[in-house]
Parts: C-alpha cells; structure tokens; sequence
C-alpha cells in the first residue's frame, strides 16, 4: 500500500461511533472501557481529522485547540492492518498543517511516561520523538499514579516560514532513495509524487526531487554559484552519529571527515554528507 492510497478528512463532530470501533481493536493500548467512552465523547463533539483508503476509515485524530497558539492531539488511533505504512505520520503532518492554517505555532500531545515500563508505549513516545515532538516534562498527577502522563510538545514555526525548497537531479530514482531516506529519518513523511518527481513534507513546507523534462546539463556542482547546501536540525548528538552511521548505506558519504562533527567549528556539532549527484546536506544536533 502506498500513502497516497490514503486520504484525510476533517469532520466537525460526530466521530464517535468510528472512535469506539477503532479503540475497540486495540485492546493493548486502549483496555479500559471507561476510558474508551471518553475519548468517543470528545471524538462526537471534537474536531477530527479521519483517514480513509478508499470507503474504508482507518485512523482518527481527535484535536483541541488551545487557544489562537496551539493545539493537542487528544487522541489518535489507526486499525491495526494499517500500522507502520504511514497513516499515523500523515494524520501527524495534516494536524500540523491545520494548526499552521490557523495562525498556530505549537502543537502538543500526552502520553504514557517511561515511568511505567510497556513496550508498546515505548514505541509510541519513539513515534512522537521521530515526528520532531521533544519532551516538556512529566505530569504524574494528570491521570493517576499508575500511568504518569509525559507531555511533548512542537514548535511548528509560522506561516512566515520556508514552503518548499525545490531541488532539479539528474536521476530520480537515485535521488529519491537517498534524500528519501534521510528525510523520512529526520521526520518527514511522503507528501505528493508524480512521474518526474517527489516530496516530502514536516509541518508547514516541503523538500521536492524533480527530474524535469527542462532540465539543462546533466550533474550538480555544489561550489558553482546556486545552491550549495540544504542544513536541517538533526535532534541531539547522539541522533545525529546514528544518522552518519547509517548514511552510508544510503547513497551518502561524509565529507571533511578529518574534522567530523566539528568541520563547522568547536562549538558547532554537524555532519557534512554529499550524496552520489553532488548534493550535500548539512545536519546539525542541538539547537
């Protein structure tokens, strides 16, 4: 199945019966039929953003909005046949991109706290991390003692920001593996594809791979005037060497390796990667 198989709808209300249903088939995360009630309550008066693969719904998000500044994903929740085949990272990207919409720059949401050892919460705080959420802090009186909630939350920028940044390679599917990677690593998700090319999207812009039919000359050379370099946060340290680790096998290689992670200067923790066409990526850890 690919992504673009899957479409989301936003309904006022009303999502009720399709939240209990849903919640229904995952008894590991959502076993307490109080619980379950509630969160149908919320979703047949809340704002709900429904993904559907053709008739079918298969995934739900539950919005609040706090506010002219932000807004919390109360809920989300996806049949478990469409686990890991990226709805929950597209119903991620349309809350992000609805709370830009709306003049928002913060988008938050709860979840069980490491606190309390499950593995299947482990991979939902991962799942958050990899979508570019960053703790805020534990509230362990939220729900009760047993199941101490953690908050993160994310800064989604303005909609005075970047929207896309445009890149013309001489070989898409060369140049889709590799940025395809990287990117979906630092938390992108596919976004559109059409015969020449492809995008992926985080929050309000996107990064494009195109081979245009209008294409003059057939290589990049990044020290010509033009582009040189795209640079994206990289998380911590620790993010950053697994992503350079794993680079490899992706179709880049690290340039200045003799002053890695501090070609940039001392106080600058980066990693400077070039692909196979010439392209190169600056990924940078910390603020």
């Amino acid at each position: 199945m690919f992504i673009d198989e899957i479409a989301v709808h936003e309904r006022e209300g009303g999502s009720g019966l399709l939240c209990r249903e849903i919640l229904g088939e995952l008894p590991e995360w959502f076993g307490i039929p109080a619980a379950i009630e509630e969160y149908a309550a919320r979703a047949e008066s809340a704002p709900v953003l429904v993904a559907t693969k053709g008739q079918d719904e298969v995934g739900l998000l539950v919005v609040a909005d706090h506010g002219p500044h932000s807004a919390e994903i109360e809920l989300m929740a996806v049949r478990p046949d469409f686990h890991r085949r990226g709805v929950g990272r597209l119903l991620v990207q349309r809350v992000e991109e609805r709370t830009i919409g709306r003049g928002g720059e913060f988008l938050q949401v709860k979840t069980l706290s490491e606190r309390r050892a499950d593995l299947r919460y482990a991979g939902t705080r991962a799942f958050y991390r990899a979508c570019g959420f960053r703790d805020l802090g534990e509230l362990p009186g939220l729900w009760d003692e047993e199941n101490p909630a953690l908050q993160l939350v994310k800064h989604l920028g303005t909609r005075s920001g970047l929207h896309h940044v445009e890149l013309w390679v001489p070989d898409l599917p060369r140049a889709a593996a590799s940025f395809g990677w990287l990117l979906t690593s630092l938390g992108y998700g596919p976004y559109q594809q059409w015969s020449s090319g492809q995008s992926w999207r985080r929050a309000g812009h996107y990064v494009v791979v195109e081979q245009s039919p209008a294409l003059l000359g057939a290589s990049h050379e990044r020290l010509r005037p033009g582009l040189n370099h795209l640079a994206f946060h990289a998380g911590t340290e620790g993010e950053l060497d697994s992503l350079v680790a794993s680079a490899g096998g992706h179709g880049w290689q690290l340039l200045f390796a003799d002053r890695h992670p501090h070609a940039g200067g001392p106080s600058h923790y980066a990693a400077y990667l070039e692909n196979e066409d010439g392209f190169e990526v600056e990924l940078v850890a910390g603020g």
